[in-house]
This record gives C-alpha cells, sequence and structure tokens, in this order.
C-alpha cells in the first residue's frame, strides 16, 4: 500500500478543475452502444416487444489540463427493462430486466497516436425477473445459466476513440466478474460455490466486446455501424455457457441534448434477462434516444 501513497500525492498535485453534479454523461464514450445493457432509452420490436430506460449521471468529475491524463468521472448509472417472452403484442409486458450501480471512468485523451483512451471501473447489481402472473413456459436447463445472469458485479472495461477523417473508430473490451467469479479467482471455490446458490448466481465471467463505427461527415443524420459480443462463463466447467452477437445498424441524428438513433438490429445467439438459454435468430428494428 505505501508504494501507492507517492503516485496518489501526485494526482491530487495535479493543476487540475473538479466538479461536483456535473450532469447527465455522454453515454457514447461507452461506445457499446449495440448492446442491451446501456443506460439509455429504448424501444424496439423483433417479433416481441424490448424497452428500456436509464441513464448516467456524472457526480464528480475532475479534469487535468497538463498532462493530458486524469481526467476522471465518478458517475451513477441506472437501467429499467422490460420483454416478452411469448407474446406477440407491441409492448413489454412479461419480463422485467434492471440494473444499478456507480462507475469510475478514467480517459487518457489525444495521445501521440491521437487515440483517446478510457479504462472503467463499475460495480453494480443486476436482476432478472418475470412480471405478474407471468412464467416462461420452460425453466432453465441442466447447467444452463440461472435467473438470466444476475448477481452482484464488478465490471472492468477498456475502450479507445480515434478519428479517421469523416470516420470515428470506437472500440471496448470488458469483463463482468460476478461475485462468485470473484471468490473463484482468489481460490475460494467452497465459497463460491455457496454464495452462487445463495445468491442463485452461477456465472463466472461475462465477456463482452465492442466495435462501433460512425460517420461524421454529415451533421443531421450520422450513419453508425455498432457490433456487441457478450459470453457468460459458468461457474461451474461442466455447465452450459452462452454467448450472443448484436449488430446494429442506424443513423444518429443529433440533437441539443442527446441524439436521436433509429436502427436495425440482428441478434444471433441468448436472448436478454431470463430468455438468456434460448439460442434464437432475430432481426429488429428500433429506436433509441441516447442522453449526452
Amino acid at each position: 500500500m505505501a508504494h501507492i501513497i507517492p503516485f496518489l500525492l501526485l494526482f491530487l498535485a495535479l493543476p487540475a478543475h473538479a466538479a461536483w453534479l456535473v450532469g447527465l454523461a455522454d453515454d457514447a464514450t461507452r461506445v457499446d452502444l449495440a448492446s442491451r445493457d446501456v443506460p439509455t432509452n429504448q424501444l424496439d420490436y423483433d417479433g416481441r416487444a424490448h424497452g428500456a430506460i436509464g441513464g448516467t449521471f456524472v457526480v464528480w468529475q475532475r479534469d487535468t489540463p497538463w498532462p493530458k491524463w486524469w481526467d476522471v468521472q465518478w458517475q451513477v448509472f441506472a437501467l429499467a427493462a422490460a420483454d416478452n417472452g411469448t407474446a406477440r403484442g407491441p409492448w413489454p409486458t412479461e419480463l422485467a430486466r434492471w440494473q444499478a450501480g456507480t462507475r469510475v471512468t478514467v480517459t487518457l485523451p489525444e495521445l501521440r497516436s491521437r487515440y483517446r483512451y478510457i479504462v472503467d471501473v463499475a460495480v453494480l447489481r443486476q436482476v432478472a425477473a418475470t412480471l405478474g402472473s407471468y412464467a416462461l413456459p420452460e425453466g432453465p436447463p441442466t447447467g444452463g445459466i440461472a435467473f438470466g445472469g444476475g448477481g452482484y458485479v464488478l465490471d472492468l472495461g477498456f475502450g479507445s476513440r480515434r478519428d479517421y477523417g469523416p470516420f470515428q473508430m470506437a472500440a471496448r473490451i470488458g469483463d463482468r466478474l460476478h461475485l462468485p467469479g470473484l471468490l473463484a479467482l482468489f481460490c475460494q471455490r467452497v465459497a463460491a460455490d455457496t454464495v452462487g446458490d445463495a445468491l442463485g448466481d452461477n456465472v463466472l465471467h461475462q465477456l463482452q466486446g465492442d466495435l462501433a463505427v460512425t460517420v461524421t461527415a454529415w451533421p443531421s443524420w450520422q450513419p453508425l455501424f455498432a457490433c456487441h459480443v457478450d459470453v457468460l462463463v459458468p461457474l461451474d466447467a461442466s455447465g452450459r455457457g452462452q454467448a450472443v452477437t448484436r449488430f446494429v445498424l442506424g443513423a444518429l441524428h443529433p440533437l441539443e441534448r442527446g441524439g436521436l438513433l433509429p436502427f436495425a438490429s440482428l441478434d444471433v445467439g441468448a436472448g436478454p434477462g431470463l430468455l438468456v438459454n434460448r439460442d434464437e435468430l432475430r432481426f429488429g428494428l428500433g429506436v433509441r434516444y441516447v442522453p449526452q
């Protein structure tokens, strides 16, 4: 611990501008625009309806003018989503997903290579459940992901952004370590199994990858292509993992307070929340409001 103190003192001594209760964060910097986990507002239909409402609020921000490192944000975020399991109606009323947590992001902008690097660490709780009297016609298969992959999670991420003429490219890789996975990481296998059984969480890792390309040549409508990959690794090595790849093609319309994104999507693999044990191919249309 003692060797960290000099670096902490150097960080505190750097010239900086700090502010509290800054306002809504620019969620586009999370670059996972194709993910259903991004805290934003969305309604889409792929044979079943899906909807979400959420956002990210910057509690504290520190900017250092020189060197251009250590730009830090402390954020809180929340997402509430609903899905249909079997119904074909236009509104999601059967299944629920929600998550809430806090995140610290460190941005290293405009390095010599002109990349902007973003490191983020988050602690969150995610839950999946049914709504009302609805019950899934099938339960989790033997060795499947229980309770939609919900649980207490440590989310570690590393991303970068760069402009290439009229194109802006963003990428991110991340690992959501569930609490049983954290215990197993420190060789506490018995404790991991006990906690996993108590919380109904049998996920070890939730590996995520994102790629997004935006054409910024036109100010009114900016074509966007994004891809998100999500892999759930079960705690039991003999269990059945799940994966989903989601592609989004749309056009972002910048607004005074954010952006509107009509899009088409293609999902290959697991469904959201309690639908995680289904393997499907789904094409959908929707609209998303991205707060900034």
